[in-house]
């Protein structure tokens, strides 16, 4: 990444629903590269229940601060 835009996520907390494969996998990666903190979950998180969301949400949150992006990339 050569652009002056390579690190503007540094910091950023990411949450990524869906993340093992596909695009979800091309994003985590993606945005690690450009300095974000992302919090992975695969298909142990059901995205369609609430109370794995506040899960998974509160976790993130927990270890590395205020969640920036929620990412769900999930069929």
């Amino acid at each position: 990444m050569a652009d002056s835009h390579a690190h503007h996520l540094q910091g950023r907390v990411s949450v990524i629903a869906g993340a093992s494969c596909g695009i979800g996998a091309a994003t985590a990666r993606d945005l690690a590269a450009r300095g974000a903190h992302v919090v992975l979950a695969a298909r142990i998180t059901d995205v369609t229940r609430l109370d794995d969301v506040d899960g998974l949400m509160d976790f993130a949150a927990s270890e590395y601060g205020p969640v920036d992006h929620l990412i769900v990339s999930t069929t």
